[in-house]
């Protein structure tokens, strides 16, 4: 039976069984499992490009090896010792052999197999087995129900050890992000070699294995991050009509052709001995993600001289602040979660300028305003025309509060709390700064909503095209009317 042949519906032992069908490179799992443990041990026990010395106990010489260890971060989640014996010469200890991986699986017993469901030989899940599931009393992270523990065929065994080849990941600090896609075994395969394998670096820094446009600590930026490598990739090899049916999937252009691709997002911690899970979330919306990311673009075409995805990425990369000696990314984290989850992203802007931009006495890089009323378009389902309505106007108020010194009314917009705050403060604007409010925001709604639109949201898109123009008024950039990014 081909190791694809049968899925366990597990992301982890899924991808494992793809990366040992390349190991095995199509051939069956031979009845012993540990030469090809060995074979993948080769694979991420690597060199460091440190030497050290030892005490060769048959010719009594010392001698000088190169150190291996594990690729990063796979040492996170393997804690085999290999107990070498030392010997002493002079007042120095040396080892009597380079240290090597004592790594074996040794099935025993007839149990049934806790993933794949196949009754007979077991053995229990390790940590290097499976990173996310071992002897609950100490890590009781994932799968935490199973208060015996969980059992393993040879086959899943050697297949969980093998995933370690098969993810995607950041870090930063001691914050590690893993990310692992997940569908059909022969689909996850052709995704591996599509797209999976394109983008993975061929060797990997200290800040993971894939190029990112930004990274942070937190988990839904980072996923961000890696759907917009993902959309560059593709987005560039689909004029030509170079993608396979799995990536014109996950574009939009074929229809869905088995289970849904899924990508898992881990992230957690370095505790110093090993890794402590903190957030575990899916992403499947690839189709109507991608289609927002082309949007995107378009919008962003011809704004500037920057490419229009470099543009989009300075977008988001733009909400953070350096603090002391680090940055915080907390408001770009917001920002990408409440996207991701087609959540409205203005109240975080709106901080964000408030809160940020105002110490800084920076705006917000052009193509902020496009990005965020295409996703209010597109997404939220807004008006146009109240959105430039509500851009038009809060240029005025924000140039005309900038000319005047009148920045307490911005802050009064931003913090009115009810609907009747909120027409006191442009009924204070009028007067202050003798502008006329566009009828279209004077004309309340059943259920307090705006031209159709929740009066809040209304009041702090003018909150943030009102700053913004303030802003870049102080700054002393031109811009035309109503045109502030």
């Amino acid at each position: 039976m081909s190791l694809l042949d049968k899925a366990t519906g597990n992301f982890w032992i899924d991808n494992g069984l793809v990366m040992l069908h390349q190991v095995l490179r199509g051939g069956n799992l031979p009845e012993d499992v540990n030469s090809v443990v060995q074979r993948i041990v080769q694979r991420i026990y690597v060199e460091t490009g440190k030497t050290a010395e030892y005490l060769d106990s048959q010719t009594q010489q010392i001698k000088t090896y190169k150190k291996r260890n594990w690729k990063e971060p796979i040492g996170l989640f393997i804690s085999v010792v290999d107990q070498v014996p030392k010997q002493k010469v002079g007042d120095k200890e040396y080892y009597t052999r380079p240290p090597e991986p004592r790594i074996a699986i040794q099935p025993a017993g007839n149990q049934r197999c806790d993933f794949c469901g196949e009754k007979g030989k077991v053995v229990s899940a390790k940590l290097y087995l499976f990173p996310f599931v071992i002897d609950p009393n100490k890590f009781a992270n994932f799968y935490s129900h199973a208060r015996r523990g969980l059992k393993m065929c040879a086959r899943c065994a050697v297949a969980g050890f093998a995933a370690f080849e098969s993810w995607l990941w950041r870090r930063q600090g001691k914050t590690f992000h893993f990310f692992l896609f997940h569908t059909d075994l022969d689909r996850l395969h052709a995704l591996h070699n599509s797209l999976i394998a394109q983008i993975q670096l061929s060797e990997s820094t200290s800040g993971g294995n894939f190029e990112a446009p930004f990274f942070g600590e937190y988990p839904f930026e980072n996923l961000f991050a890696l759907l917009l490598r993902l959309f560059e990739w593709l987005h560039h090899r689909e004029p030509e009509g170079e993608l396979d049916p799995i990536l014109a999937e996950l574009t939009g252009a074929c229809p869905v052709a088995g289970n849904p691709i899924v990508i898992y997002a881990i992230s957690g911690i370095d505790s110093g001995k090993s890794f402590s899970m903190r957030a575990l979330n899916q992403f499947d919306r690839f189709q109507p993600f991608y289609r927002l990311y082309k949007s995107w673009l378009e919008g962003l075409a011809g704004l500037s001289a920057t490419p229009p995805h470099q543009a989009l990425i300075q977008v988001f990369r733009q909400f953070q602040h350096r603090r002391q000696q680090s940055t915080e990314t907390l408001w770009r984290e917001q920002i990408c979660r409440a996207i991701l989850q087609q959540a409205d992203p203005a109240p975080t802007v709106e901080r964000f300028l408030y809160e940020v931009s105002t110490d800084t006495r920076k705006p917000a890089v052009y193509g902020t305003r496009e990005v965020l009323h295409i996703y209010l378009r597109e997404v939220m389902k807004m008006d146009e025309k109240l959105l430039n309505i509500l851009s038009g106007f809060g240029y005025h108020l924000g140039s005309q509060a900038a000319d005047k010194q009148e920045m307490g009314l911005l802050y009064a917009l931003r913090n009115a709390k009810n609907l009747d705050q909120f027409m006191e403060v442009l009924n204070q604007i009028q007067f202050t700064l003798g502008l006329t409010i566009n009828p279209e925001l004077l004309r309340v709604e059943p259920g307090e909503r705006i031209a159709g639109a929740p009066w809040n949201r209304v009041k702090t898109l003018l909150a943030i095209h009102a700053m913004n123009a303030y802003l870049r008024k102080q700054q002393g950039s031109t811009t035309t009317e109503g045109g502030e990014q």
